[in-house]
């Protein structure tokens, strides 16, 4: 019994809570032996490969527009050769939305399986694929909870059409929001802005 542990340290390596763990252990799912009095024991050796076999490599895919569907699907195919090289479980998420909000269909997977301890690795196309006001925090998720991040191309070439897309929707946005308020004086800026949209 010396070289086992308790539920809470089991709890500890996998990253989970006491109560996941006596949960997997109830499944199957993980193995223990029982001490005399009852209590349940881990070998390290037994956690160590459940949670190598149970981490995933989740590939992230994104595009801002239904028009963009061939990059999408070139995107997808890159993740999945980069993924089908390693042995490993993998994902492959998709999105089709604008870099500038969090809600997204795809994001709230990808953020649920992180703080899970699901994911060992993450690939993405390229830095702006996750978005850009969300690729701060998807990074920061990623360090907090020891997930590694693979970058497949550092390329500007979509990070710039990608911002324009940006730059759209703020501008739309806030077009939007001008036309609900009465003061005159938004009409002015609606038509700057629907000019900008010209350009």
């Amino acid at each position: 019994m010396n070289n086992l542990i308790t539920v809470k340290e089991a709890a500890n390596i996998l990253g989970v809570s006491p109560k996941t763990v006596r949960r997997w252990e109830n499944e199957g799912r993980i193995s223990s032996l029982r001490t005399v009095g009852g209590h349940r024991r881990f070998a390290v050796t037994d956690l160590l490969q459940f949670k190598e076999m149970d981490s995933l490599v989740v590939g992230y895919a994104r595009v801002c527009r239904e028009n963009h569907t061939e990059v999408l699907i070139e995107q997808v195919q890159a993740l999945k050769t980069y993924c089908l090289k390693g042995e490993s479980k993998y994902e492959i998420i998709e999105d089709i939305s604008n870099g500038i909000t969090y809600d997204r269909q795809g994001v709230r997977r990808l953020i649920n399986l992180i703080c899970s301890y699901r994911v060992r690795c993450l690939v993405i196309p390229h830095t702006q694929s996750l978005g850009r006001f969300c690729h701060d925090l998807i990074f920061m998720l990623c360090s907090i909870f020891k997930v590694q991040v693979v970058i497949l191309n550092e390329s500007d070439e979509l990070a710039e059409e990608d911002m324009i897309g940006d730059i759209q929707e703020i501008l739309n946005t806030l077009k939007v929001s001008l036309l609900g308020l009465q003061n005159p004086e938004n009409q002015y800026l609606i038509q700057h802005l629907e000019a900008m949209f010209k350009l």
